[in-house]
C-alpha cells in the first residue's frame, strides 16, 4: 500500500466534533475497472485494516493491508497479502481470537451445473497477515446456498458447502455480524432482490445446522410474483436476527414496500415481532404522498440497547419531471413499531438546502455510546462531476446534533477530487468516526482510488 497524507487544522489544535483528524490515500496495486469499494475494520486503537477486491472476468484478487490511523504502513503485517479468489466484492470483516480476522467475499448469484446459488468465501488471516492454516483448507472456506426455487432448496448442509475456490458471476452481498456465543451470520443477496439467504456459521466457519436444520434460510421467487431484497442484519444479545430490506409483491397494494423481519435463534420466524415476524412500511411511514413516491431503500441497520433497531437509507420522490432524493432514518422498537420518541413516530427525511442537490444515506450507520446516531452517505449535484461525502449526527429524538460539524452535518471531499462515494462507516471504542470512500477527478472507475478518513466524535 502507498499513501499520501493530508494535514488538517484539527491535527494542530482542538478537535471539535466532526473535524477531520486523518485522511490518507490507499493505492491498491491495480488499475480499477470498476469503482473501488474499500472496506475497513478496526484492528486496535491506533490501527485499521483496509480490504478490496480487484475484479475481472475471471473472478478477483483480494487485497488486505493494515495501517496506522494516519496511513503509515504497519510493517509487522505482511505487506503484499494477495489472495487469488473467484469472488468479486468484499462483504465485511469479522475479528477473531488472538488477533486473527475473517474477510467475507461474495459474488452474489453463481451458476454451477445449471443450479443458481448464492455464495460467500470466508478468508481467515492471522494477526501477522498470513492465511490461517487452521481455518478450512489453507485459510479459506466457501459456502454455496441453493436458492428457494432450486430443486436443491432442501439440500443438507454438507452439500451446500465446500472447501475450494469460487466460481465466476456478478453481484454483491450485504452484511456479516457476530453472535455472542462465537457463531456469526452472513447475509447474501441484493438490495432489490429477488432473493436472499441468511446463513449462520460456527466459529470455525462451518454451517451451524441448529439454525433451521440446514444452517441457512432463504426466501424469494426469482423473477416471479414475490421478490425479497435484503440489505443489512442486526444480531441481538439473545441471538435473534433482524433483517432489513424490501418486498415486491405483485398481489399487494402497494406492490413495493420497505420490510423488516426477525428470526429466532433456531431460524424460525420471531412471531413477537411485527405481524407474525414481519413489519412493512409504505409512503405513510415517511409522511410522503404515495403518488409522488418514486423509490426507497433501507441500506444499513444498527442495534439499540432495548433490542430495537435504527435503520438508514434513502427515499426519492417524483413530481412531473422533478426528482428529489432524501437521506432517510428510522428508529424501531423491539416489536418492529416506529418509536414515538423519534421524529414523532415517522421516518426522518433529510435534504440539503441547495436546489437540485440530491442527498442519501447509503454509506453506513453507527450508534455512539451516548445514544447518538451517526449516518454516512452523500450529497450529489452531479454523480459524474460533483459528489460529496456526508456524515450527519442525530440525537435519539431525530434532531440534528448542532455540536457536530456544521449544524449536525459534515460535507467533505478527498483532497484533489470532485467525485466521492462512501463505502463504509465505523465508530471505534473511543468514539472516532472512520470512513472509507472511493474518490477521483471524475466518475470513471479507472480514475478513482480509495481514501480513508478519521473524524473526531467529540
Amino acid at each position: 500500500m502507498m499513501k499520501q497524507k493530508r494535514e488538517h487544522a484539527a491535527n494542530k489544535g482542538a478537535k471539535a466534533p466532526g473535524d477531520t483528524e486523518h485522511e490518507f490515500l490507499v493505492l491498491f496495486p491495480w488499475q480499477p475497472t470498476v469503482t473501488p469499494n474499500p472496506h475497513i475494520a478496526i484492528a486496535s486503537d491506533d490501527k485499521i485494516y483496509v480490504a478490496d477486491v480487484e475484479s475481472d472476468m475471471n473472478g478477483g484478487t483480494l487485497f488486505v493491508t493494515r495501517a496506522t490511523r494516519s496511513g503509515d504502513i504497519d510493517l509487522t503485517f505482511r505487506l503484499t497479502q494477495y489472495v487469488e479468489i473467484g469472488f468479486a466484492r468484499v462483504l465485511g470483516f469479522l475479528p477473531r481470537d488472538e488477533g486473527s480476522f475473517l474477510v467475507a467475499v461474495t459474488n452474489g448469484v453463481n451458476i454451477i451445473q445449471d443450479a443458481a446459488l448464492l455464495d460467500v468465501a470466508l478468508v481467515c488471516f492471522t494477526e501477522s497477515g498470513e492465511l490461517d492454516p487452521t481455518f478450512g483448507e489453507g485459510g479459506m472456506i466457501v459456502h454455496r446456498i441453493p436458492l428457494p426455487e432450486s430443486s436443491r432448496a432442501s439440500a443438507p448442509s454438507e452439500e451446500a458447502s465446500e472447501v475450494a475456490e469460487g466460481g465466476q458471476a456478478s453481484g454483491s452481498g450485504s452484511a456479516i455480524a457476530a453472535a455472542e456465543d462465537g457463531s456469526f451470520y452472513c447475509l447474501l443477496g441484493f438490495p432489490d432482490g429477488p432473493f436472499y439467504a441468511l446463513i449462520r456459521l460456527q466459529a470455525d466457519g462451518r454451517l451451524d445446522t441448529t439454525f433451521n436444520g440446514t444452517g441457512f434460510v432463504t426466501d424469494g421467487e426469482g423473477w416471479g410474483s414475490k421478490r425479497w431484497g435484503a440489505s443489512s442484519i442486526v444480531v441481538a444479545a439473545d441471538g435473534r436476527v433482524t433483517v432489513v430490506g424490501l418486498i415486491y409483491d405483485v398481489q399487494a397494494i402497494p406492490r413495493r414496500r420497505l420490510a423488516v423481519w426477525r428470526f429466532a435463534p433456531d431460524g424460525s420466524m420471531d412471531r413477537s415481532f411485527g405481524d407474525e415476524g414481519y413489519a412493512f412500511f409504505d409512503a405513510d411511514a415517511a409522511d410522503v404522498n404515495p403518488e409522488t413516491l418514486y423509490q426507497t431503500h433501507f441500506t444499513y441497520a444498527a442495534g439499540l440497547p432495548d433490542d430495537g433497531v435504527v435503520i438508514c437509507g434513502y427515499l426519492i420522490t417524483r413530481s412531473e419531471d422533478q426528482y428529489q432524493s432524501f437521506g432517510m432514518l428510522a428508529s424501531l422498537d423491539a416489536s418492529g413499531k416506529p418509536l414515538e420518541t423519534f421524529n414523532r413516530g415517522k421516518f426522518l427525511l433529510l435534504s440539503v438546502s441547495e436546489r437540485d442537490y440530491q442527498t442519501d444515506f447509503r454509506g453506513g450507520l453507527g450508534v455512539q455510546d451516548d445514544g447518538m446516531f451517526v449516518v454516512g452517505g452523500g450529497v450529489l449535484n452531479s454523480p459524474v462531476t460533483d459528489a460529496e461525502l456526508l456524515v450527519a449526527r442525530f440525537q435519539p429524538s431525530g434532531i440534528l446534533d448542532s455540536t457536530f460539524a456544521n449544524g449536525g452535518m459534515k460535507r467533505f471531499k478527498a483532497y484533489g477530487t470532485t467525485v466521492n462515494y462512501m463505502s463504509n462507516l465505523l465508530i471505534d471504542s473511543n468514539g472516532k468516526i472512520l470512513v472509507a470512500a472511493a474518490a477521483g477527478p471524475e466518475s470513471n472507475p479507472s480514475s478513482m482510488v480509495s481514501f480513508v478518513f478519521q473524524l473526531s466524535g467529540g
